[in-house]
C-alpha cells in the first residue's frame, strides 16, 4: 500500500562527484514540509542511472560539474531515457549561460553551492515538489478518462504510435482490441446515468486487471474501449487475452442492489499480420468488433472476433 504523501519520506538522490560537498547538501536535508527526507548518493552518471533505475526518487539534487560531463548533459540522458525525476542543479560557479542552459533542459531549479542553506534548499526542494504534483494533475487531465482512469483516446493515439515504431526496429508484432459494451444505452435509460458510469468504472477495473503490464488499455469513446499490447513476452497471446477477458467480464456487476450481466463485442487485429499500417490496423479491429456485435445480438453474450477469421468460438457457443 503506498503511503499518503503527508506521510512517507521526501526521496532524494544527490549527484555530487565531491564527496565534501555531497556530504554539506546531505545534512542540510532535514524535513520539507514536515516530511522526513531519505538521501541516497551517487558519485557520478553510471552510479546515478543503476540508483534511478533500482528505486522510486521524488528529486534529484544535480551537481553542475561531474568530471567529464555536466549536468546538462545528464539531464539530456535522463529525458532520453524517460527518467521523469524533478532535477535541482547545484553549482560551485555562477554562470549566467549555465542558468540559462538549465532553465532550457527543464532544470526545476539553479542554485549556487554558496548560496545554499538549509532554509534555501528546503524551500527549493518544496517547491520542485509542488509542481510535480500540478504537472502530473495536468498530465493526468490531459490524457487519462477523469471517470474510469484509463488512457484517453489521445495518450492511445500516441502510445500505439510509439509501440508501432517499436516493432519495427524490432521485428515484434503489435495487437489491437476492440471493445465495445453491449446494451448499454438501455441501462443509462433504465437505471439513470449514475448506474450507467458505475458500470463502465467496474467495466475498466476489470479491463485493468486482465491486460499485463506495459499493455495500454483505454476508453476511447462513450462505451467503446481499445487494448494494445506489444507481442513477443510470454503471456501476451491475443487469444490467451481475450480468453482473459471473457473470463473477467462473466460474474454479474452489483449496482444499487442490482445484478447486471456486462456484455461486449471484441474485435481483434495485429500488426504486421493483417496490415502494415498502424491505423489501418486499428480500423480492421473497429471492424472486427462491429461483425462480433452482430454475433452478440444473436447470442446474447460476448463474442471475439478476430480479423480474417470466425467468431472465437471459446465466447460465442
Amino acid at each position: 500500500m503506498t503511503e499518503p504523501d503527508g506521510m512517507r519520506p521526501v526521496r532524494v538522490l544527490i549527484v555530487d562527484d565531491d564527496p565534501d560537498d555531497a556530504l554539506v547538501t546531505r545534512k542540510l536535508l532535514g524535513q520539507v514540509g514536515g516530511r522526513p527526507v531519505e538521501v541516497s548518493t551517487a558519485d557520478g552518471p553510471t552510479a546515478a542511472f543503476a540508483l534511478l533505475a533500482e528505486g522510486q526518487f521524488d528529486l534529484c539534487l544535480l551537481d553542475y560539474w561531474l568530471g567529464a560531463v555536466t549536468g546538462i548533459e545528464v539531464m539530456a540522458t535522463m529525458a532520453a531515457r524517460r527518467v521523469e525525476v524533478p532535477v535541482i542543479l547545484l553549482t560551485g560557479n555562477e554562470d549566467r549561460a549555465a542558468d540559462e542552459a538549465a532553465e532550457r533542459h527543464g532544470a526545476y531549479d539553479y542554485i549556487p553551492k554558496n548560496a545554499v542553506t538549509a532554509e534555501t534548499l528546503e524551500r527549493a526542494v518544496r517547491y520542485a515538489l509542488s509542481r510535480r504534483r500540478l504537472e502530473m494533475q495536468l498530465a493526468a487531465a490531459a490524457f487519462y478518462d477523469p471517470l474510469t482512469g484509463l488512457a484517453n483516446r489521445r495518450l492511445f493515439e500516441d502510445h500505439i504510435a510509439r509501440a508501432a515504431e517499436r516493432c519495427w526496429r524490432q521485428g515484434g508484432r503489435l495487437c489491437f482490441l476492440y471493445v465495445d459494451l453491449n446494451e448499454f444505452k438501455p441501462i443509462n435509460d433504465r437505471f439513470g446515468h449514475d448506474a450507467g458510469d458505475q458500470v463502465l468504472k467496474a467495466f475498466a477495473e476489470r479491463l485493468a486487471r486482465t491486460i499485463r503490464h506495459g499493455d495500454l488499455a483505454a476508453r476511447v469513446g462513450g462505451d467503446e474501449f481499445a487494448i494494445a499490447l506489444e507481442i513477443g513476452q510470454p503471456g501476451c497471446d491475443p487469444a490467451q487475452l481475450t480468453a482473459r477477458l471473457v473470463a473477467a467480464l462473466a460474474p454479474p456487476v452489483q449496482i444499487a442492489g442490482i445484478s447486471m450481466t456486462i456484455n461486449a463485442s471484441i474485435g481483434v487485429a495485429v500488426l504486421p499480420d493483417d496490415s502494415q499500417d498502424v491505423r489501418d490496423v486499428v480500423r480492421l479491429a473497429d471492424m472486427a468488433m462491429y461483425r462480433a456485435k452482430q454475433i452478440c445480438r444473436r447470442t446474447g453474450r460476448t463474442a471475439v472476433v478476430h480479423h480474417g477469421a470466425p467468431a472465437d468460438p471459446a465466447s460465442t457457443d
